[in-house]
């Protein structure tokens, strides 16, 4: 998912897990939070599954890099953290590593939302008991 994209996501979902205080509006909330939860979770997969590819790519070129700088090198590095330094300097493996945490952000975030998805049930739940309480309606 594109940064922008994601930004617009997160107004949209800002949207859909607020409700009007009023019941019917709580009401028509609470009936739309399976719907919501499901299409949350389908993106969230997406994301997951893509940051468990940077992390695969990520692994791969590090273990290129250290193979590397271990055995082709014109200089004996000394022990690992030279390597992992002469690693780290290397352009591909510095924009996966940028890549990969905007996709950690991404995917955090979803699990926000997600989790968000879930308390709205519970909240509406207190609102509308709540209202009836003080309107006085017994269940």
């Amino acid at each position: 998912m594109k940064l922008e994209d994601f930004e617009a996501l997160k107004k949209i979902a800002t949207k859909e897990i607020t409700f009007e205080k009023d019941i019917e509006s709580a009401m028509q909330a609470s009936a739309k939070i399976p719907n919501l939860y499901m299409r949350y979770l389908d993106v969230y997969t997406k994301e997951f599954g893509a940051l468990n590819t940077l992390q695969a790519k990520l692994d791969k070129r590090y273990g290129e890099l250290f193979e590397k700088y271990k055995t082709e090198s014109d200089v004996a590095w000394k022990n690992e953290s030279e390597i992992r330094s002469q690693i780290n300097r290397d352009n591909e493996y510095y924009n996966l590593r940028i890549e990969y945490a905007q996709q950690e952000h991404i995917v955090k975030h979803l699990e926000e939302i997600l989790g968000n998805i879930n308390r709205m049930g519970f909240s509406i739940n207190a609102f509308i008991s709540l209202k009836k309480l003080l309107m006085g309606v017994s269940w």
